[in-house]
């Protein structure tokens, strides 16, 4: 898993020094270090990476040809933590703050053993984003974000049993903040990933339902029936995320979440026990744009 991270990190970063013009989606390579620690009471080396290519096609519009963002922790057991997003094939309308973000074959990676996930992956075929900012005063910036995921296949796999889950998944992310003074960023915001099995036809009892009135009237009974999925997974973290930039290339970056791992047996016919781990993540660092 490490090599895979590392593979695609390293291929986005060259096509990123590859596409050289001035561009609205700026090419980019921003790579950081730090700690995260969480209340399971760990505490491990943290690397982060926000990195981009894309070519400008005038009008504000850009092509973005590979996006890689995300954290990966360390710690004595190896990789235990990863939150990575990889995009590829997208097109750009608007600036950095004000924008709208389309793009296909995206892959959304997490691993957090803290809270029983032992990986969950989603492939995405269409990947929307957008981005609002309003000025409110000449030093403070209202900043809105969202993003979701949308025609995606997700597997995963918990850690205590290694019960795993191939099924139809979403994401949806959305961030909410401000900016102050061009150099600190403060944003509350939830992302949030499903994987769904298959849907199955529930007994739920007897349904009677009565036509007609007086003598006339007749009542029919009969099995009622309700849909629901034999297996759901949700991913979730509910995070206040602050960054403040120092120099033109140095910033620092600090992290509050909860992150959520829960299995939900809709049905008696999955077989995979219902289960809910969540811990409170800290994360620390320092991050030099390129």
């Amino acid at each position: 898993m490490k090599s895979h991270f590392l593979s695609v990190a390293i291929a986005t970063l060259a096509l990123a020094q590859s596409a050289q013009a001035t561009v609205t989606a700026p090419n980019m390579i921003e790579v950081g270090a730090g700690a995260a620690a969480s209340t399971q009471g760990s505490i491990e080396a943290l690397f982060r990476v926000n990195a981009q290519g894309a070519v400008d096609q005038g009008g504000g519009q850009s092509f973005i040809l590979a996006k890689i963002t995300g954290d990966a922790a360390f710690g004595s057991d190896g990789l235990t933590y990863v939150d990575m997003e990889f995009e590829s094939l997208g097109w750009h309308w608007g600036d950095q703050n004000d924008y709208v973000d389309a793009h296909v074959l995206g892959v959304n990676v997490q691993r957090n053993v803290n809270i029983n996930n032992d990986v969950t992956a989603r492939f995405t075929l269409l990947g929307l984003r957008g981005g609002f900012s309003d000025q409110l005063s000449p030093d403070v910036k209202l900043i809105l974000d969202g993003a979701i995921d949308l025609l995606s296949l997700s597997y995963t796999k918990r850690v205590s049993d290694g019960a795993d889950l191939l099924g139809w998944g979403a994401g949806l992310q959305g961030e909410a903040g401000v900016e102050l003074f061009d150099r600190v960023r403060i944003t509350l915001g939830e992302k949030l990933g499903t994987t769904l099995g298959s849907p199955e036809q529930v007994y739920a009892g007897v349904r009677c339902d009565t036509y007609g009135d007086g003598y006339n009237a007749t009542t029919i009974c009969q099995d009622d029936y309700v849909t629901k999925w034999n297996d759901v997974r949700v991913n979730s973290s509910t995070y206040l995320s602050i960054i403040g930039q120092l120099t033109k290339s140095l910033s620092l970056f600090g992290r509050a979440s909860y992150n959520l791992y829960s299995v939900s047996d809709q049905t008696a016919g999955s077989g995979t026990p219902p289960s809910t781990n969540g811990e409170f993540q800290f994360v620390l660092g320092a991050t030099y744009k390129f």
